[in-house]
Formats: C-alpha cells, sequence, structure tokens
C-alpha cells in the first residue's frame, strides 16, 4: 500500500523516519544494506562484506573484487546490462579501494573519499506524449517553451514538465502537441526531450507564438542571441519574475516573498515595482489568501530589515541582464553611489577587470529605461541604503589575481571567489599573465597543466590545492610568492 503513498522508495523511507510516532515506522518494515564496517583483524572491505551477514546485517548480494581496470569495466557493464533485475533502483556502481590501509593513505575530502568513486549508468529514457506546450515569460522577458508531458515515471521520480528551450529544438527534433517523445533527466536530475518518435511529417512542430501571451506585446529576436524576448518591462509576468529575484537569498534575502505571495500581489496591483514592496503594510497584506497577522509581520520586518545592504546584493537584485553576483561586485568596489553606475562612459567601464560589452550595454539599456530609474530612485528615496563593508578586507589576496579549477569539495565556487574578494584577492574568469594564484580543486582539467607551463618558464604563478587554499582562508597569511 506504500507505493500510492509516496512517489518512490527514497520518500517512502525518508518520509518514515520522520514520523515522530516510531510505531508507524516500525509497521512500514524498512531495511537497509550495510556498506561499510571496521573490526579488528578485518583489513580489508571485501573480507568486512563478508563477515557483516554472519554477525545479522544485510549487505548488497552483489560485490565483487578485481585487480585491473579491464576487470573494473567488465563488472560495471554487467551490473549495468542487469540493472532492471534489481528489486531497488540503481544509477551505477561503487568502485573502492580495498584495503583499509590503503583507504587511510589516500584520505578524504570534506565530501567524498579519493579511495571509492562511482560509475554512473547511461541515463534512463522513458517513452511519453507532449500533452500541451505552455510558454513562460522570464524576469527578463525571455520566451521559454515548456512541454506538459503524459506524466511518466523516471528512476523514481514522475516527470510531468520539460523544457523545449528554443524554436530551433522544436523545429530539429520535430515537436509538438500529440507528438510521443523519449525523454531522459539530464544528470539524473533536469528533464529534457530527447527526440520525437512519430514518422517525419505526421506532427506539425509547435511555432512560438509573435506576441507575449501575458501582456500581448509584439515578441522581439535580440541580435546574437537565440531567444525571442518580451520588450515590455510592465509586463506582469517580468515583474513577478523580477520580484522574485530581489527577494531571493543572493540578492534582498526578503524572507517570507515566496511565489505565491508575489502572485497575489501582483494580480491585485498591490506591488507593479520593486519598490512598492517597501510601500507594503499590515492593512494590504492581510487581504492576501492564507495571510494571518503574525505571517504579515513577519513578512513586514524582514521588508524593513532588507533595506540595511550590501551595495552589491541589492545591484545584483535589480535584475540588470548579464550582472551577475560577482560583476556587481566588482562595479559596486569602485561607486560612491548606485547612481554612479549610469553615469560611466564605455571607457570607465570596461576598464574594470572582467567587465565586457555585454555588460555595458546593458547597463547604458537600463539607463534608457524611464521605468527602471524612477523605480531606482524610488527604492532610495524610501529608505535602501548600504553597508560600509564592499570594500575588499585586508588578507592573504591582497594584490593577488586568482582563478578556481576543477571542483572544490568544501564549498561552492560563488562562496569560494565571495572568500577570496573578501580576503583582497580578485577572481579571473581565464587563465592569463594577470593570475597570480591557482587554486586546484578536484578533475582539474587544462588550465592546470598550462599554469604549470607558465610557472617553469619563470611567470610568478602559485599553484595551490583546496586544502592550503582553506588554511590560507582561515589562517589569513598573506602569500610570498
Amino acid at each position: 500500500h506504500l507505493e500510492h503513498m509516496f512517489a518512490n522508495p527514497r520518500n517512502a523511507a525518508a518520509g518514515s523516519l520522520r514520523q515522530l510516532d516510531p510505531s508507524i515506522a516500525a509497521e512500514r518494515h524498512l531495511d537497509c544494506f550495510i556498506y561499510q564496517g571496521f573490526y579488528t583483524g578485518i583489513d580489508t572491505h571485501s573480507d568486512m562484506l563478508n563477515w557483516l551477514p554472519k554477525q545479522g546485517f544485510s549487505v548488497t548480494p552483489e560485490h565483487y573484487v578485481v585487480t585491473n581496470a579491464s576487470e573494473i569495466m567488465d563488472v560495471c557493464l554487467d551490473i549495468e546490462s542487469r540493472r532492471d533485475e534489481f528489486d531497488w533502483d540503481i544509477d551505477g556502481a561503487v568502485i573502492k579501494v580495498n584495503r583499509f590501509k590503503d583507504q587511510e593513505l589516500m584520505g578524504m575530502t570534506t565530501k567524498a573519499p579519493r579511495w571509492a568513486i562511482a560509475y554512473k549508468f547511461s541515463e534512463e529514457v522513458a517513452q511519453t506524449t507532449i500533452q500541451d506546450i505552455e510558454i513562460q515569460v522570464g524576469r527578463t522577458g525571455v520566451i521559454t517553451p515548456v512541454a506538459i508531458l503524459e506524466p511518466v515515471t523516471i528512476g523514481g521520480v514522475t516527470v510531468q514538465r520539460a523544457t523545449l528551450h528554443n524554436q530551433s529544438d522544436i523545429d530539429r527534433k520535430q515537436l509538438g502537441i500529440g507528438a510521443t517523445v523519449d525523454i531522459k533527466r539530464a544528470g539524473d536530475v533536469i528533464p529534457k526531450v530527447i527526440r520525437s518518435l512519430d514518422p517525419p511529417g505526421d506532427i506539425t512542430p509547435f511555432k512560438l507564438p509573435t506576441e507575449c501571451p501575458v501582456c500581448h506585446t509584439e515578441l522581439v529576436k535580440v541580435e546574437d542571441e537565440v531567444a525571442i524576448r518580451c520588450p515590455n518591462i510592465l509586463c506582469q509576468a517580468q515583474i513577478k519574475g523580477r520580484i522574485s529575484h530581489f527577494a531571493s537569498r543572493n540578492a534582498m534575502d526578503i524572507d517570507g516573498l515566496g511565489e505565491k505571495i508575489i502572485d497575489q500581489l501582483v494580480d491585485q496591483g498591490m506591488v507593479q515595482s520593486l519598490s512598492d514592496i517597501y510601500r507594503l503594510d499590515l492593512s494590504k497584506l492581510l487581504t492576501l489568501d492564507r495571510m494571518g497577522e503574525k505571517l504579515a509581520q513577519n513578512l513586514l520586518s524582514s521588508i524593513t530589515a532588507s533595506k540595511q545592504c550590501q551595495m552589491h546584493r541589492f545591484l545584483y537584485g535589480l535584475g540588470i541582464p548579464f550582472i551577475g553576483r560577482y560583476s556587481a561586485q566588482i562595479l559596486c568596489e569602485s561607486l560612491t553611489n548606485i547612481f554612479e553606475l549610469f553615469t560611466w562612459s564605455d571607457e570607465q567601464l570596461l576598464s574594470l577587470s572582467n567587465i565586457g560589452p555585454k555588460i555595458v550595454e546593458s547597463i547604458h539599456e537600463s539607463r534608457e529605461q524611464t521605468a527602471f530609474m524612477n523605480d531606482l530612485t524610488e527604492l532610495i528615496d524610501l529608505g535602501i541604503s548600504f553597508d560600509s563593508d564592499d570594500e575588499p578586507k585586508e588578507g592573504p589576496f591582497v594584490g593577488q589575481v586568482c582563478l578556481l579549477t576543477g571542483t572544490l569539495e568544501s564549498m561552492s565556487r560563488n562562496d569560494a571567489h565571495d572568500a577570496i574578494r573578501q580576503l583582497g584577492g580578485d577572481v579571473a574568469q581565464s587563465l592569463s599573465k594577470k593570475v597570480t594564484v591557482l587554486i586546484v580543486g578536484e578533475n582539474a582539467g587544462s588550465k592546470l597543466k598550462k599554469a604549470e607551463a607558465m610557472k617553469s618558464s619563470g611567470h610568478p604563478i602559485y599553484i595551490i590545492d583546496e586544502a592550503l587554499f582553506i588554511a590560507q582562508i582561515n589562517q589569513s597569511q598573506q602569500f610570498i610568492l
């Protein structure tokens, strides 16, 4: 009966373990495989897996000891060919170093062991039908077609929607309403339509509209872009998207201003611009569905708290195309007030590190939009003010230009960039002679080889791994090149 209560086994197990009443969890007869253990006198992983069942523990019934790469591949391909025979869903096999002493020598990162790696199987493909195609309008006006699918399960997850990207993608794959299609979850996560299974000519490819489905403004295609856009910045869909972006965690971080509340505020005409957020009061909020007094007070408190912020978060939150978190930080380092940005010449903007022509053009276009500039002025008039800590702090990266390559285990790339800049450094987007520090994560590519060649030829570049990078952050020691 559990299959009617949960979407997949993962949800069933997690939901059962979270039950406050342990008797309910007991009724569901959860079981698990033990995949690791340690006991005196047992020196290898395979011996441990043979010993655990004798003590009453369940282990995976299939595990193999191999001695070379060819045997590893043979076993992985064999398991993949039989993946549908198992009583549980699998998406890969794990290859581990067998001797515990070798595992200890190889060590671990903060997220994963260096002595184990997953061999991922090919993504599962399922067939379904496109029941409808909806048009979404993003915060910058980009038009995105989304296929509404007859629900189908892939890897234990029910898929009902998939982005179709653009008209070229639709035409190439011959996609239209009623089409039978193969779909997969790219990276086992994002639903993607692979191809149409209908004979050529049986389905008429869907055509994108010529006007915005929300505000009915004629759509335009921007030069050098595949996407088409709604040029009306007062389009209700764009307003909702801009407010959601403005309130997001990396921007103004307005807790409680979620999608459903934003929909109501815009649909009822209470919020038609970013500045309208700061005109909300208790009486307005209490008219919204499912909005009690305590929830409304909490939202108002969060809105008020957001008035004191860092300038780069505010600039990022304005949603100017091509200005992301990193470029917002670069720009704000040279600003004494936000309005200066819109008075700078092309030469002044392009002189800043990693600021390119697209960002410059976007800033100029924003400056020409009366509604945007009026809203910016009103936001400042309504009390938005900026903390004084946007300037880089003293630290080990002062005077250094840093570049990351590979994957960091201890933090995201954005967080690493933030840490570098907070400790006085600059972040490059590509390897050049300006780079003085290369931070190397897992699966580093060609940048590492090029940096090593540069160092051998006499270029003063410091190549460090993640552990030393974290130590520099924690210890705040100056680099000596």
